[in-house]
């Protein structure tokens, strides 16, 4: 890793310009919020963005069903108690961004697997993007989950009354909407309004070969798959 991994959040603020949390400088990115808040949909857009930009992903947690019933394919999916598979993993990886993906997090009890990230970061070239509930986080009192904790670095969505004593901070009295993907973006100090983009894929054929994918973000200007910039800053659309 060479020391920045940017990740664009989507809108924030109150001129919607981007929010961008650098991943390798805060280790990774806490997602919390009540069911129907968005955070999978998080999880999914950031896990997307990122392999585009080139980093290994390894998702821990329950792979979700295909319509045609096959389990997801666009990462290595591994279960919260398989401390192996990860080291495993993070063998194959080395010299790689590395970033684990956590969906649904439990108790360390339930998650063990966690237990096998070096330390987050730049350094090692290993970040988390973890969700879960409030509650379930406040039960990591070691490990990834509680360093990323004392960071301050989490993604509030639709929060309730003490899920900012999660990561130690007092939220703005300014109203969200209520929808999946609002809520508050906390790097450290920082506390400010986002709303998570949403990110998907189209088809446009080319005449010199095959059908290739590429990114849409709201605009006319598709952003192929394989690039490795960010997305765009005015590309854009919050997600539903």
């Amino acid at each position: 890793m060479d020391g920045t991994l940017p990740l664009p959040v989507g809108p924030g603020g109150d001129d919607g310009a981007p929010s961008i949390v650098e991943l390798a400088r805060a280790g990774g990115l806490l997602v919390t919020g009540p069911s129907g808040s968005g955070r999978s949909a998080a999880l999914d857009a950031f896990a997307h963005h990122l392999r585009a930009c080139g980093a290994a992903i390894l998702r821990i947690g329950v792979p979700p069903v295909r319509r045609e019933g096959r389990a997801a394919q666009d990462a290595v999916w591994l279960g919260p108690a398989d401390e192996q598979g990860v080291a495993d993993w993070l063998r194959r990886t080395a010299g790689r961004p590395a970033v684990v993906v956590a969906d649904d997090v439990g108790t360390p009890a339930e998650w063990p697997a966690l237990n096998r990230l070096p330390a987050l970061g730049a350094a090692d070239g290993v970040v988390l993007l973890a969700a879960g509930s409030a509650s379930s986080f406040s039960a990591h009192y070691q490990g990834p989950i509680a360093t990323l904790r004392r960071a301050r670095s989490g993604l509030l969505l639709c929060p309730g009354p003490g899920d900012a004593d999660l990561l130690g901070v007092r939220l703005p009295r300014t109203p969200l909407p209520v929808r999946p993907g609002s809520g508050w973006l906390v790097t450290g100090a920082a506390v400010d309004r986002v709303q998570v983009a949403r990110r998907h894929e189209i088809h446009l054929p080319r005449p010199e070969g095959p059908r290739q994918a590429v990114q849409r973000l709201g605009t006319d200007e598709p952003q192929r798959s394989s690039s490795a910039g960010p997305i765009s800053c005015r590309a854009y659309q919050p997600s539903s």
